[in-house]
């Protein structure tokens, strides 16, 4: 039944105009011959049916049932417990799992909220979302902006639906710390049962997470325990800062996918491979 309803959940998404920004997967084919490169541009899967955008009490109800349906997914021992049993209990030894935790955490301070006291709830001129109650003597408050509550929502649209095919498990993680850290920054505010502030992640990898241009067939060499890109795909200055590129190639008939973010003047070493290769 979790199951279900995370993909009834996934179409309903999809077809809705919840403004949610998943990565955008570019592949490029290279022309070696004459130097020439095309680039392949893909419509999107989302398609504005579903008016869900001016209601953001549906939409937190909607993204907490999807968090919380993970949870108990992921920890079936939680199940039936409380929200805060389960916030307490899940492990937090990674950064995987701390991300997960923070933004279940933000969430239930808006279904809360939404739930005792919808008042408490708000869209600001300036399109935050803040919400303030207290419950036993506890101070609950969350602000954050309107684009932080779509990177939310994006952060667990990748959760349900991530770009597995593409790119590797280790590309998921780096963006999804890279979408942390934005979803951080965006909250002005915050207070509940746990403290004023979102636990800390590792300084771990960090990948470009709007756009990454996934060049299928680059040349390489590989030389002295490294490999080197020898036919770099080139960004325009513009867009280096949140565009990247993955570079796939094979060796020993397997497919790696090498982000720009990991190569040191366009290399990388043989034993710093392994975690780059598809499944």
């Amino acid at each position: 039944m979790i199951d279900k309803f995370i993909k009834q959940t996934i179409g309903l998404l999809k077809k809705s105009d919840i403004i949610i920004r998943p990565t955008v997967i570019r592949p490029v084919e290279l022309n070696h011959e004459d130097n020439t490169q095309t680039v392949y541009m893909s419509g999107s899967d989302f398609y504005g049916g579903a008016r869900l955008e001016d209601n953001f009490i549906l939409q937190i109800m909607i993204m907490f049932s999807v968090m919380d349906a993970l949870v108990d997914r992921k920890y079936p021992a939680l199940g039936g417990e409380s929200f805060h049993k389960k916030y307490k209990e899940m492990p937090d030894d990674t950064d995987e799992q701390i991300m997960f935790k923070e933004i279940y955490r933000l969430l239930k301070v808006l279904r809360n909220a939404s739930i005792h006291s919808m008042n408490s709830v708000s869209l600001e001129a300036d399109h935050s979302i803040v919400a303030s109650y207290s419950y036993r003597e506890t101070e609950f408050s969350l602000n954050i902006s309107k684009n932080g509550m779509e990177l939310i929502y994006t952060f667990i649209f990748n959760l349900i639906n991530p770009p597995i095919g593409k790119l590797t498990n280790n590309h998921i993680s780096g963006i999804q710390r890279t979408l942390f850290d934005h979803i951080n920054r965006s909250v002005v505010t915050f207070s509940d049962e746990f403290g004023s502030a979102l636990r800390d992640i590792s300084d771990g990898l960090r990948l470009k997470r709007i756009v990454r241009y996934y060049v299928q067939n680059p040349m390489f060499v590989i030389s002295n325990e490294s490999i080197k890109i020898t036919s770099e795909y080139k960004l325009h200055s513009d867009l280096e800062e949140h565009y990247g590129i993955d570079y796939q190639i094979e060796v020993n008939d397997k497919i790696a996918v090498l982000p720009s973010e990991v190569l040191i003047d366009n290399k990388i070493k043989l034993n710093n491979l392994e975690i780059w290769y598809k499944d």
